[in-house]
């Protein structure tokens, strides 16, 4: 069995967004280690809801948040990582796995760690759907 779609989905978006002319390989699949070396992306999950797309039926139509998160010494290299993020994610289906992928909300906070910088971040809401009985084939 593959893997959930949910983890499809962040593997996909991983591949998109390494290798950035500023984040270069700094890029991150879960926040379990604090990034240190600036500036750099984590990827990981937000909520998601899900419902029956038919009554009767076993697809499920899920809203699935995954959150990006952009960590730089300045607030220009943190807009300079939003414009990279938003360029990489043009494609909406995510290679067949989405029905749409959609950027709902960008936050910008402060960091006091070892050394102090700001974070970007960047909420988007991606639609896709399932059976019941096979959550890792995207419909």
């Amino acid at each position: 069995m593959a893997d959930h779609v949910r983890s499809q989905i962040r593997e996909e978006i991983y591949s998109l967004l390494k290798n950035l002319s500023l984040t270069g390989c700094r890029v991150y699949k879960n926040r379990v280690y604090p990034i240190a070396d600036l500036p750099g992306i984590i990827i990981y999950n937000g909520n998601e809801e899900s419902e029956q797309d038919i009554i009767g039926a076993r697809n499920f139509a899920r809203n699935f948040e995954i959150k990006i998160e952009g960590y730089a010494k300045s607030d220009d290299d943190l807009d300079e990582i939003a414009k990279k993020v938003e360029a990489a994610l043009t494609d909406q289906t995510l290679g067949g796995l989405s029905k749409d992928l959609t950027l709902i909300s960008s936050e910008f906070d402060f960091s006091d760690g070892e050394e102090p910088s700001g974070v970007i971040t960047m909420t988007y809401l991606i639609n896709y759907r399932t059976t019941l009985n096979a959550p890792d084939i995207a419909l």
